[in-house]
């Protein structure tokens, strides 16, 4: 109950920034995620709906005020978006494109209209977006704030998912629901969270994916949910779709080793890597076309005389310094509040990047801990058979998807496998002793410091 009033009052204090429509939009949203939770919460897990609803009203709570402070800052700047480019000049032209056609069916069969898999047009993420579109549209909301929403509420769903994957790696559910709030309001996750971006549904779906892999027993029905968020993913991002196909090899691997059904595990595995290479081989071309127009961006993005550039050079463990870099990005922290002189986009560079210095301060803490364990074996022992076999598999698997986007600076393209990283970093600080921790939290934080003001000297 006192979410729900709490959630009142920042609604009623919004009014001073957005009209009465754009607040009823949100409250509309908001229970719509209530009942979804509710529904999601099966009689087995009903002892954890109270759970799963305060993580999923705490982050959208969250979310919520920072979308009317970011809407304050823009209007007062005479902005017309704020953040990230591709929202005023690509996702948001699409919308009112799609709202012309009149009438929710009409815009969602010209969406999926000619849909092919192997397209780039992201139909999958504007059928999501019709509905809220439409709904705006009939309350006569703000639609700008309004999408935001829409993004909000997939990020507030991804608050029990990540509980999940905690609870299922054996930490305790009081440390899971504290770990999780603080994934989901101080990493990376939170600056994306409000954001007219598909990387929000990008990152809920490999979660989703990663999340059934951890059913240790072999049920066609699991296997069936995970072909189903891997198809839906590729109508987000196809590129990205076709990466999460190793979920099922990870996933019959798993089921082999613990399901009670061995036989039919591997022999349906036998099945399905045959009919996977089938597909490869009819789709060698497409898929060779979408590898060949990504390797830009995912693979060669960035490589120029900057500090990337200059990593991308050197093999191996340029990459490896890269991916370091680019998780404890920006240096300094206050780097993205004033735009680059060869930038003139203030939109995107301004103080309500503000975000940004607490997922680079976790970030650093995350690594810093994952460091630690390497090189400490007093730590390793600590946690020698505390890692789930799957979980070691998606560690692996997410260091490879690091690793081949090492010259992506961007970090909304990896923040589901950043989420991995942050499970392993948690698993590690919940084993240590209380001096350890101290020293982990107290080292971490000493040694970000000095990175800042490195930072701050080469600037200036």
């Amino acid at each position: 109950m006192i979410y729900m009033l709490v959630q009142l009052i920042i609604c009623t204090l919004s009014l001073f920034v957005l009209d009465l429509s754009t607040i009823i939009f949100a409250i509309f949203v908001y229970l719509f995620g209530v009942f979804c939770i509710f529904i999601a919460s099966t009689n087995k897990d009903a002892l954890n709906f109270v759970t799963y609803l305060k993580i999923y009203q705490i982050i959208y709570m969250c979310g919520f005020i920072y979308i009317v402070f970011c809407y304050l800052y823009m209007v007062s700047n005479g902005y017309s978006y704020l953040l990230a480019w591709d929202i005023e000049n690509y996702f948001l032209p699409r919308v009112r494109e799609l709202l012309d056609y009149g009438g929710i069916l009409k815009a969602q069969s010209v969406n999926w209209e000619n849909f092919n898999v192997f397209s780039r047009y992201q139909s999958g993420y504007f059928a999501y977006l019709i509905p809220f579109a439409y709904l705006s549209n009939y309350l006569s909301a703000n639609l700008y704030v309004s999408m935001q929403f829409s993004t909000l509420l997939i990020a507030s769903f991804s608050g029990p998912l990540i509980y999940r994957l905690l609870c299922v790696n054996n930490i305790e559910s009081r440390k899971s629901y504290k770990y999780t709030l603080i994934i989901c309001l101080f990493s990376i996750i939170f600056f994306y969270s409000t954001q007219l971006l598909r990387d929000i549904q990008v990152m809920f779906l490999y979660l989703l994916g990663i999340y059934l892999t951890f059913n240790k027993d072999f049920l066609f029905a699991n296997l069936f949910k995970i072909f189903l968020v891997i198809f839906a993913s590729c109508t987000l991002r196809i590129e990205t779709g076709l990466f999460l196909f190793i979920l099922v090899p990870i996933y019959l691997i798993s089921s082999v080793q613990k399901s009670r059904k061995k036989n039919i595990a591997i022999l349906f595995s036998g099945v399905v890597s045959v009919i996977l290479l089938v597909i490869v081989f009819l789709n060698f071309n497409e898929i060779s076309n979408i590898l060949d127009n990504n390797s830009e961006v995912y693979f060669e993005s960035d490589k120029g005389d900057g500090l990337i550039g200059n990593l991308q050079k050197i093999p191996v463990i340029g990459s490896l310094l890269a991916i370091f870099y680019n998780a404890i990005q920006p240096l300094p922290f206050w780097g993205y509040f004033d735009a680059p002189i060869q930038d003139n986009r203030p939109q995107m560079y301004n103080i309500m990047t503000f975000p940004l210095f607490f997922s680079s301060l976790f970030n650093w803490f995350a690594l810093f801990t994952i460091f630690i364990f390497v090189v400490s074996e007093k730590t390793r022992n600590l946690i020698k058979g505390k890692l789930d076999r799957t979980l070691v598999y998606h560690i692996i698997l997410g260091f490879i998807f690091l690793y081949i986007q090492a010259s992506v600076i961007d970090q909304r393209r990896l923040m589901a496998y950043y989420v991995i990283f942050y499970i392993l970093a948690f698993i590690i600080f919940t084993y240590v002793s209380k001096r350890d921790k101290q020293m982990l939290i107290l080292m971490s934080v000493s040694i970000y410091s000095i990175m800042q003001i490195l930072a701050f000297l080469l600037k200036y």
